[in-house]
């Protein structure tokens, strides 16, 4: 019995001379933190500052890690310490400051809503802090403006794809339009030909019927006084179709130019409609 009391009292012994120790490295690694951040040297008090967590996961060294992350701009993690640091806390004050000061973290980091949760836990372990009060104010009034914000975008881009829709619909109608006009254009052409070709087969019948005419009669012959028109007017005739074709193909070429020009045009617009939004 007395060598199990004499091992208890050795063993609790080092454990109290261990925690000393470590508490004294602890207590010295915070002091040198704090001395580095006095002197805006937040690299190095960081360094020491992680040496003191791993030393003593204290809220001082939570805390300090916090505030020396957000000195560098590195809002995210330093709101991660100051939460971290909030369930360590041994009493009010040490309570509010991580909270008022994960709010700002928060804020800088552009996380508006957990800043505004932040706030709100701290004004409700000190009702009294006007700074706390004023700073959740500044962060509903951003989330509101970014809000409307978002807001107005969509309805933005919800009116530019209607009139997109809309340009669409007229570019279509258009096209469709103008391609009935080509077609109807085309089949009047064709009819047009279609008609000259008739009468000219009844002019070649009537010459022919006229020629047989002539060749079994036994009379001389006599001049016709329409001589070797008959066969210059085919000539010219089948000059004529020939400049008609010509001129057919000229037209359709010339309205498929009309059409593609428009088809570019409205492409462009609607083009230039896009890099405007």
């Amino acid at each position: 019995m007395k060598l199990s009391s004499i091992s208890i009292i050795i063993v609790s012994g080092l454990l109290v001379l261990a925690n000393v120790v470590l508490g004294q490295a602890t207590h010295k690694s915070l002091m040198a933190g704090d001395a580095a951040y006095e002197q805006a040297e937040y690299a190095v008090a960081e360094t020491e500052y992680r040496r003191a967590e791993r030393e003593g996961n204290t809220f001082k060294a939570l805390y300090n890690l916090g505030n020396t992350l957000y000195k560098q701009e590195r809002y995210e993690e330093s709101a991660e310490y100051f939460n971290r640091a909030m369930p360590l806390a041994e009493n009010p004050k040490d309570k509010f400051d991580a909270q008022y000061n994960s709010g700002n973290a928060h804020l800088m980091a552009g996380k508006v809503e957990d800043a505004i949760l932040f706030y709100k836990q701290a004004i409700k372990t000190d009702p009294t802090n006007s700074q706390a009060k004023f700073n959740l104010a500044v962060a509903k009034d951003a989330l509101r403006q970014a809000q409307d914000q978002e807001q107005e975008q969509q309805q933005q881009q919800q009116q530019q794809e209607g009139e997109e829709g809309e340009e669409g619909e007229e570019g279509e109608q258009q096209e469709n339009q103008e391609q009935q006009d080509g077609e109807q254009k085309d089949q009047e052409e064709k009819e047009k030909k279609d008609g000259e070709e008739s009468e000219e087969d009844k002019e070649e019948e009537g010459e022919e019927g006229e020629n047989e005419d002539q060749e079994e009669s036994e009379s001389e012959p006599q001049e016709d006084p329409q001589g070797g028109g008959a066969d210059s007017s085919r000539l010219e005739k089948q000059s004529l179709d020939s400049l008609d074709a010509m001129k057919l193909l000229e037209i359709i070429q010339d309205e498929e130019s009309k059409v593609q020009e428009k088809l570019k045009k409205f492409n462009s617009e609607r083009t230039k409609s896009d890099k405007d939004w």
